[in-house]
């Protein structure tokens, strides 16, 4: 590489020197009174000698730039280096907005106070039969008679319809004076589609 190097810059110190020795030749030939004419001196094109082909390097040629608009200016590309070697960093997760009220939770749902107990809830009461049926009410002497608290008539009943089932019956009699001696109420069941009988003493009048 040396030595072509010293040719070459010894070819251009001989083409040199001949260039300034046939303009100083051409100056003495000229008249002494004539206009002076131009002198053309011709580029010449080094080419580099047959056995340095091979060794001296050419430049690659650097592309054109593409054609764009004249008026528009052409953004600078800033050069990106990507590292192969080192891993990419993740992107950061975007923060909350501080101002930004957070979301209230909902209140928690009201338990049942474990120390109170349930009240408790009162038996049904007994199934009472379907039906009527009919009440014989007769007293020894003169007596109001009462069924379930309501006054039904005077000793003696015959015949009174009533609900099936448990009645109470009482019969108020009176004493020498007129006065009403209320007797002790009786429970007297009557079936579905039957007839039922209840004999009262009235206590001896005085």
């Amino acid at each position: 590489m040396a030595a072509a190097k010293w040719v070459l810059i010894g070819l251009c110190t001989l083409l040199g020197l001949g260039a300034l020795a046939f303009g100083v030749l051409g100056g003495l030939s000229l008249p002494a009174g004539g206009p002076t004419s131009p002198v053309t001196v011709s580029p010449v094109a080094l080419r580099p000698f047959p056995s340095m082909a091979g060794s001296v390097p050419t430049a690659p040629t650097p592309p054109e730039p593409a054609a764009t608009d004249a008026g528009a200016p052409t953004p600078a590309l800033a050069p990106v280096v990507v590292d192969a070697g080192q891993p990419v960093a993740p992107v950061p997760a975007p923060k909350p907005d501080a101002g930004a009220a957070a979301p209230v939770p909902p209140p928690p749902a009201a338990k049942p106070d474990a120390g109170v107990a349930a009240a408790p809830r009162p038996p049904p009461p007994p199934p009472q039969p379907v039906g009527e049926g009919l009440l014989n009410l007769r007293a020894s002497d003169t007596a109001d008679v009462f069924v379930d608290g309501k006054k039904v008539g005077g000793s003696p009943v015959e015949g009174l319809k009533v609900r099936a089932g448990a009645h109470k019956v009482r019969f108020d009699c009176y004493d020498a004076a007129g006065n009403t001696v209320p007797g002790s109420a009786k429970t007297v069941t009557v079936p579905a589609d039957g007839e039922e009988s209840l004999d009262y003493t009235c206590p001896a009048a005085e």
